[in-house]
């Protein structure tokens, strides 16, 4: 299903787009056409909009309130090529492709104006009947304002278009600000940004506005090859060819979804979680780092972590802990797949979602972590934690036993000495700083660990599973970690060097490169 968002010319709204938008909306798409400003239903008027930022921000605020992992197929129609254009610039990583029907399609290596002005120098060379032109900068200068009149209308824009049609737009067209000075402006588009995204033109052949010779014009001016016709079309396709439009629109999301396929198989999908007491907040470096890579990175707080608006107390269960990582996985599509990478603790939470979404998962990840195996309970790995941190000091590291004290602790927190001396002890100080506002206590459930149940052969068995064993780690230390890759073998293991309990801080190029390797490995 692709996120349409279309974008209207000249005097014109998102009413246009009606027959459009019911058209793919009935093919399962998710539309949204819109009013540029003093355009439509927008409430401004034309003396509002004292520059073209003032025109385009409706689309620029739609675009900016898009999440970062949502791409749309920008739609514009006659003027409404300017207008996408700036949007492609200003947002290009959220722009899967961008559609030029009938439209102005610039170059970035000239100003947008040269094709402006090309198409008004055509236009005035013709009669131009009842259409309105205002040369507000004198009439040396060129036009300013614009609107179509009745005449004008069904002579040369709605021609082939249904007298219904002619009659809804006489009664909702404003009039249109062109804004030539500031399309003179050279440094509007650039190779790199705008250039960067596939584009699409369609021509309408029997267009008398913007001749199909001008049309041409454009894509020889803006090369592309991607090029669609529609034989019958005036300049408004979207009421004299409804059907041929909507089946061209159409056929773009089938190329783009073979276009996304090929992405998701060279971006990978990271889903971090975080150790006890931690949060998404000890990712940043990691995130950063992937992200610079092309990867698509979900950073996540478990309950009552970090942010989580949940505090210890409404924790009841495991489940109420995992259930955020249990969300994110059951909102993923079923075609795709991520890798988990589990740090600490989160070694338990990222098995339980392999359990509960085996085809899910490309791989999962524990680094320096407690892994478990499928033949024995959780609680077991836990358990042989327990017995070797608690023979050495445990400092300021709080642990709480509130089933008394023959019984595993149940809850923890690290203080401030423990954390320096034995989590963070080759970390930089800011890191170990940005911890100490941020830890939360945590919580064991050692009683929901304890059930033999949690894991299967058939579904954590499965997926294939990588151990990155952190050399100089304290806290988990190396032969802890081997103890779980032997109780849980996994020929996949890599080793870093110089790392502590947290690599994301002290080593994390070498946590990023070995990230990166699984991602090569298991895509």
């Amino acid at each position: 299903m692709a996120h349409f968002v279309l974008v209207h010319g000249m005097c014109h709204g998102a009413w246009c787009w009606y027959k459009i938008e019911s058209l793919l909306k009935s093919g399962g798409h998710r539309v949204t056409p819109l009013d540029l400003g003093a355009c439509g239903i927008n409430p401004k008027t034309i003396t509002d909009l004292a520059s073209l930022s003032d025109y385009a921000q409706p689309l620029m605020e739609l675009m900016a309130s898009l999440p970062e992992d949502e791409k749309v197929i920008l739609v514009g129609h006659s003027y409404g090529g300017v207008i996408i254009s700036l949007a492609m610039e200003s947002f290009p990583k959220k722009v899967l492709a961008a559609v030029y029907v009938s439209a102005l399609m610039p170059n970035h290596d000239y100003p947008i104006a040269t094709g402006l002005m090309e198409l008004l120098k055509r236009i005035m060379a013709e009669p131009l009947l009842d259409f309105q032109v205002w040369f507000d900068d004198g009439s040396e200068s060129p036009p300013t304002r614009a609107l179509f009149g009745p005449k004008y209308t069904e002579a040369k824009v709605y021609h082939l278009s249904p007298k219904e049609d002619i009659e809804l737009g006489l009664t909702l067209m404003r009039q249109g600000k062109i804004f030539l000075k500031d399309l003179a402006n050279e440094s509007l588009l650039s190779k790199e940004k705008f250039g960067s995204i596939h584009r699409v033109y369609i021509v309408c052949k029997d267009d008398l506005l913007v001749k199909e010779s001008m049309q041409k014009w454009y894509i020889e001016n803006s090369p592309t090859e991607d090029v669609k016709s529609i034989a019958g079309a005036d300049h408004m396709p979207m009421f004299s060819k409804p059907h041929e439009l909507c089946k061209c629109l159409q056929e773009l999301t089938g190329n783009i979804e073979i276009e996304k396929k090929k992405e998701r198989e060279t971006m990978t999908h990271f889903v971090l979680v975080h150790g006890m007491c931690h949060g998404a907040w000890c990712w940043y470096k990691i995130v950063s780092l992937l992200k610079s890579g092309g990867h698509r990175v979900s950073p996540l707080d478990l309950g009552a972590s970090g942010i989580n608006p949940n505090t210890i107390t409404d924790l009841a269960s495991l489940s109420d802990y995992a259930e955020p990582l249990m969300a994110l996985m059951a909102s993923l599509p079923q075609d795709e797949k991520v890798i988990l990478v589990g740090h600490s603790y989160g070694g338990v939470i990222i098995s339980l979602a392999m359990e509960s979404f085996p085809m899910k998962v490309l791989a999962a990840v524990y680094l320096t972590a407690f892994m478990p195996n499928h033949d024995s309970p959780i609680a077991t790995g836990v358990a042989e934690y327990f017995r070797r941190v608690m023979a050495e000091p445990l400092m300021d590291f709080q642990l709480l036993f509130e089933d008394g004290s023959e019984n595993p602790p149940t809850h923890a927190l690290f203080g401030p000495k423990y954390m320096e001396a034995m989590v963070y002890q080759l970390s930089p100080k800011e890191d170990i700083e940005l911890a100490n506002t941020l830890l939360r206590q945590g919580k064991w459930f050692m009683k929901d660990l304890s059930k033999e149940s949690l894991l299967s052969k058939e579904k954590f068995g499965s997926v294939d599973r990588v151990y990155i064993v952190c050399k100089d780690d304290l806290l988990i230390k190396e032969s802890l970690q081997k103890w779980y890759i032997e109780n849980s073998p996994t020929d996949d293991v890599k080793f870093i060097a110089g790392a502590d309990h947290m690599p994301m801080f002290s080593k994390p190029q070498a946590v990023c490169k070995c990230l990166q390797e699984v991602a090569e490995k298991y895509i």
